[in-house]
């Protein structure tokens, strides 16, 4: 029971204006000039249910080790325990 309450629900709610853009034009818009890791590359399941922190942590772990990046988390409900974010990495 204490674990369940110790489970840190992200929702994102990006504009649906968003989701009429392609991937690339998405990508073109980020304010960062930097390399993107989309979650869902990651095995992210975007239900709301599923507890998704292993393969989050795994996108910034990757963005960090290669210098720094964005990651990018299209529209949807994540839910995600604590996350540690590294050096020069972007969420978006």
């Amino acid at each position: 029971m204490r674990r369940k309450l110790s489970i840190l629900v992200i929702t994102i709610f990006i504009s649906n204006v968003v989701c009429l853009f392609s991937m690339n034009k998405i990508y073109g818009a980020l304010p960062y000039n930097l390399p993107v890791y989309n979650i869902e590359d990651f095995g992210v399941i975007e239900d709301g249910i599923t507890i998704n922190t292993d393969a989050i942590q795994k996108a910034i772990d990757k963005a960090a080790q290669d210098g720094g990046g964005v990651v990018y988390f299209p529209p949807g409900n994540y839910v995600t325990g604590t996350i540690l974010i590294g050096n020069n990495v972007k969420l978006y």
